[in-house]
Order: C-alpha cells, then structure tokens, then sequence
C-alpha cells in the first residue's frame, strides 16, 4: 500500500498548493501556515472517504447486497458460481481499508471472507486485528474475530473478544448471540459454571428461546453429575 499512501501525500500536496495559488488574497492572508495544512489534510480525508465509498459500491454494483450478505452465512446450497470462493473482492477492500480505516464493514467482509471461506485463517485473523486496532470501539469486528477463533476451536482466545463485543452494544439480538457463543465456548472449555453463568444471562433477554433453555436443563444435570 506504499503506492496509496504516495498518492495521498500527492494528493495533499496539490490540495496545500490549490488553497495556496486559488484563493481570494483576503481569505488567504487569514490562514497560518499550520492551519492550510489542517484544512488540506482534512480536505485529503474527505477525499479518501468518498473514494472508499466509491470501491464499496463498486462491490455492490458486481455483488448484489444479498450476496455480499451471503458470504457471512452457511451455504445451504452451494451454487453453480459460489460467491464464498471469490478472491477479486479482496484488493478492493485492503484498498477500502487503507483509504478509510474507519470502514467497518469492509474489514467485517474481508475478514470473513479470509479466514472463513477462503481457510486463509492467519490473513483473515490478522485483517481483523488491523481493523480492531483502527476501530477498538467496534461491534461487529471485535464479535468478528471472536466468531473467527469459536469457528476453528480456538475458544480460550474467542473469549475475551466476546467479552469486548458484549460491552459495546444495547441491542438485545446481538447480546443474545454473544452471550450464547460466551457460553458454548466455556462449555467447550469444560467450564460448566462460566458456561452456566453466561446461558442465564442471555435466556434473561429471551427467557421464550426453548433451545437455550433445554441447553441450561442439560448444563445444570451435568454440574449436579460433576
């Protein structure tokens, strides 16, 4: 990504010269050397903002959002042409990424699309890490890669990411979900009491699911044999 990042300090530049030679001597004689630069860096921003947008509808133009939709889902069906198995979104979204590091969703697909359904896990891990790094408030990329680690096994190390994801949302669906995934892993860990623990907090949100409550019934007899 040298070459982007080239293209931006190019484009920066061109912006510091246009505020410089094309405006009005009245409103230029008010701009500090240091404040030409903000407003040019900030101009540069907005820039990079609108060209990831562009990428991304770019992807959707070529990837309906049903599919783009499809690739975080379990195939029920493989198709004759199985988008899960496509590489061309990828330079796309690495540039979507660069442009804005605050494009969640591109780091949620790229991520996904990585580790899960091209098995590419070490890239896809580190893909959402780089994401997490940039947007450490995040939902969806923090519940992402604790997803990722919870679909290869790795349940001690989904963990603390669920923890995250719980923390940063309010809405009811999504901390069901996380709770539940909490519990599974902690269940998969041999923790019956953690696994316990979390079940209840998520069957409060929705005490109707029978699922989740038949799974606490089988939790309970299994502490009471232990």
């Amino acid at each position: 990504m040298n070459l982007l990042k080239f293209f931006s300090w190019l484009i920066l530049v061109s912006f510091i010269l246009f505020i410089k030679f094309t405006m009005p001597f009245s409103i230029k004689e008010t701009l500090s050397p240091s404040y030409t630069f903000i407003l040019a860096d900030k101009a540069l921003k907005e820039f990079n903002r609108t060209l990831a947008i562009f990428f991304w509808l770019k992807l959707i133009k070529y990837h309906s959002e049903e599919e783009l939709i499809a690739y975080t889902l379990p195939a029920i069906e493989v198709k004759e042409e199985d988008w899960r198995q496509d590489k061309d979104i990828l330079p796309l979204l690495y540039i979507i990424t660069e442009l804005d590091p605050h494009f969640v969703e591109a780091y949620d697909l790229g991520g996904y699309q990585l580790a899960i359904n091209l098995k590419k896990i070490n890239e896809g891990i580190t893909f959402l890490q780089r994401g997490i790094e940039r947007n450490p408030q995040s939902f969806a990329l923090n519940f992402r890669l604790g997803f990722v680690y919870f679909h290869y096994k790795m349940y001690a190390k989904a963990i603390p990411y669920f923890l995250k994801a719980v923390e940063l949302t309010k809405d009811n669906l999504e901390l069901f979900n996380t709770l539940k995934l909490i519990g599974f892993s902690y269940w998969r860990l041999n923790r019956l009491d953690k696994a316990y623990y979390y079940f209840k907090q998520a069957i409060q949100i929705y005490p109707q699911d029978k699922k989740t409550r038949n799974f606490i019934d089988k939790l309970r007899k299994d502490m009471i044999k232990k």
